[in-house]
């Protein structure tokens, strides 16, 4: 089974926290309502649909973003407004990306770049560089990731731009993490540290406690790795944003699963799962799902793998249903019914090519 535990690891490393601007609140009817009406400057229906897909559809049902995205294209296209094609074009990327189609991903993205190089913008151009390095990083190709996150980091010194070098780098030091660098990547990550709190933008503050945390944990320091944890959590917090607490109690159950406290691990996932049902995020309840299945009872194990499956069936997210079908291959294997984890093994890897 060791197959299946290295590619395990390859497809639930670390999450590098993609898409710092998460989905927001917002009333659907009134953008509608500015989208449906011709007599709007063309910018501002253009705006509606862009929040209407992102915010609306994006993080929970990609693929009716990937169709409001489209529409999006169609009109700018009408209108010849070139930067919101762009947007159009990375928004489809970003709804692949979620649903684990990176190849396809990748392509939107770099169509995205084409027309932003066209246009000049060297902030848009930066932030397109940024998503074909998280594209990359996503797939384990370190040295193109951080070869684009380099070219993003360039443009941004130009343009004085602390936070998004910060981003960046944190990005780096979490490949570091992922290729077993972690010195450096801790070294790495204390600077970006530095930067997060002057400006205080809570948001990468949690993602770099995070990293750090996870940083600690590969290296067996878990007093350490919990404390970071918590920190992570307590800032989550101040944000009152409570897709990033959640994220915060999921992060606390892997750090607990790791030292083998799986009643620990059991309580933050539950408490995980129950704001994901909250906040209707679908990907987070299959990811809520699929974690309750390593930790519990053997009566339950299967029954919370097989809703995370249905789950990401029904969104087509191949990265979820590979991980999956791993997780059902290792409880199978588990109870020494080698076949059917052999089979479903191999499924997974199927899935995940």
């Amino acid at each position: 089974m060791a197959y299946l535990s290295n590619m395990l690891r390859t497809l639930l490393i670390l999450p590098l926290c993609l898409w710092l601007t998460a989905a927001s609140a917002v009333n659907l009817d009134s953008l509608w309502e500015v989208w449906n009406d011709s007599t709007q400057v063309d910018t501002n229906r253009l705006k509606a649909m862009n929040k209407i897909a992102w915010d609306g559809y994006l993080f929970s049902q990609p693929d009716s973003a990937f169709y409001f995205a489209g529409l999006q294209y169609d009109f700018a296209k009408i209108v010849g407004d070139k930067k919101w094609m762009a947007n159009a074009i990375n928004m489809q990327g970003v709804s692949f990306d979620i649903k684990g189609d990176f190849k396809t991903a990748l392509k939107c993205f770099k169509k995205s770049l084409a027309i932003k190089i066209k246009n000049g913008n060297k902030k848009e151009i930066a932030k397109a560089y940024q998503n074909i390095g998280n594209n990359y990083a996503r797939r384990g190709i370190n040295d193109q990731s951080i070869e684009y996150f380099t070219k993003s980091i360039n443009i941004f010194n130009l343009l004085n731009d602390s936070i998004s070098i910060a981003i960046l780098k944190s990005r780096i030091a979490a490949i570091n993490v992922s290729k077993g660098n972690l010195k450096i990547a801790l070294d790495q990550l204390f600077e970006c540290l530095v930067i997060a709190k002057k400006y205080n933008d809570k948001r990468l503050i949690v993602n770099i406690y995070y990293q750090m945390q996870y940083a600690y944990s590969s290296l067996g320091y878990y007093k350490e790795a919990i404390m970071y944890s918590k920190l992570s959590l307590k800032v989550a917090k101040e944000t009152g944003d409570k897709d990033i607490i959640s994220n915060s109690y999921h992060n606390l159950g892997n750090i607990y699963i790791n030292i083998e406290k799986k009643q620990k691990a059991l309580t933050y996932y539950n408490k995980c799962l129950k704001i994901k049902e909250e906040l209707n995020d679908i990907n987070g309840i299959a990811m809520s799902y699929a974690s309750l299945a390593r930790v519990a009872s053997t009566e339950k194990e299967i029954t919370y793998s097989r809703k995370a499956l249905e789950i990401y069936e029904k969104i087509n997210s191949k990265r979820g249903l590979a991980t999956c079908n791993i997780n059902l291959a290792t409880i199978y294997y588990n109870r020494k019914n080698y076949n059917k984890a052999i089979a479903i093994g191999q499924k997974a890897l199927l899935i995940s090519r």
